[in-house]
């Protein structure tokens, strides 16, 4: 029977490492018949498979119900036994960063998979994080590229309530696909162990075991180079995505000692008079960049009964207290 394996995210929970680990691998997925579908194959123009907007699939959207449509029949047309999509868009994007929802089209997006349930193997995966520090790796990522609020401006605009891995959960039970659906938390990885384990939670130890690979994924930066972002950012500097994947998230992991005008003198960043001053003006008074620790306590506590719960679903295989081993980061 075919089988469709579809790793949907979520956000900031080694979704790029995992995606990275399947692109590095490709051609042993490829010789094993296995066909892969990640982000950049979808958005070619004559792409065979594209699951995107399907979260927009609704009686309201017929045309994203059309692309439901669409998007089943390519699937059952390839003629591979074993597909592999993992995409974290899949669900809608990252919470914060259109708006302070919590991913309100994942219902939707199951939708428009259940009725492949009958005709093949479907593997639904999804690996998840404790909830303050799925807030701050997601304020972190945006700074990197380009936000320029404060942390407490930017968790103001989220519903803070509503960060509920367990309503997604009772979601799934009611597609009726709790049986084929598992979330991972991803904090019962031991890191050395994480890439065979991400690739045993997607159903391909067996083509990737994966033993001696590790999961990297978008760069994690410490304070001070969140600082220096966040201040580009604010001077409205530095701008360039490209530039800074290419030069200066490169120079920032090689850091060493190096000033911050060293940093972006060797980066190839021009400062005119005008714009030195605004960012050392910025640099001078920074605002908060990390979640502090009342925030982090609260939250660990609004959140500990239904964490349990959530932990303890027939769609999760993990301790009901894992996320409740401390209040900090």
């Amino acid at each position: 029977m075919k089988q469709l394996i579809v790793h949907m995210g979520a956000h900031r929970c080694a979704s790029s490492a995992v995606q990275a680990l399947l692109r590095r691998n490709r051609a042993t997925l490829e010789a094993a018949g296995v066909a892969l579908f990640l982000r950049a194959d979808m958005e070619e123009a004559d792409a065979r498979v594209d699951a995107r907007g399907l979260f927009r699939a609704s009686w309201r959207n017929p045309t994203a119900l059309w692309r439901a449509h669409r998007f089943r029949q390519a699937v059952m047309a390839l003629p591979h036994d074993r597909i592999v999509i993992s995409e974290e868009n899949l669900i809608g994007t990252m919470p914060g960063q259109y708006d302070g929802l919590f991913y309100p089209g994942f219902s939707r997006f199951l939708n428009a998979l259940v009725p492949l349930g009958a005709q093949l193997d479907l593997v639904p995966r999804m690996i998840v994080r404790r909830q303050d520090r799925f807030v701050q790796s997601a304020y972190a990522f945006r700074v990197a590229f380009g936000l320029a609020q404060a942390f407490p401006a930017f968790v103001k605009d989220l519903d803070l309530q509503g960060l509920s891995w367990l309503r997604l959960a009772t979601g799934v039970d009611r597609t009726g696909l709790a049986d084929r659906f598992r979330f991972q938390p991803l904090e019962a990885w031991p890191r050395a162990e994480a890439a065979a384990r991400a690739s045993a939670f997607l159903g391909l130890a067996d083509v990737l075991p994966a033993a001696d690979e590790t999961l990297k994924g978008n760069a994690s930066f410490p304070e001070d180079d969140l600082r220096l972002m966040l201040s580009l950012n604010r001077a409205g500097l530095g701008l360039d995505i490209m530039w800074r994947r290419e030069k200066l998230f490169r120079a920032l992991r090689n850091r060493d000692g190096e000033s911050d005008m060293d940093i972006l003198q060797a980066c190839g960043l021009k400062l005119d008079r005008a714009a030195r001053q605004a960012l050392e003006g910025a640099l001078a008074s920074p605002p908060a960049l990390t979640m502090d620790s009342d925030l982090r306590a609260w939250m660990v506590a609004h959140y500990r009964d239904e964490n349990r719960a959530f932990l303890s679903h027939t769609t999760v295989a993990a301790d009901p207290s894992l996320w409740e081993d401390r209040a900090d980061g």
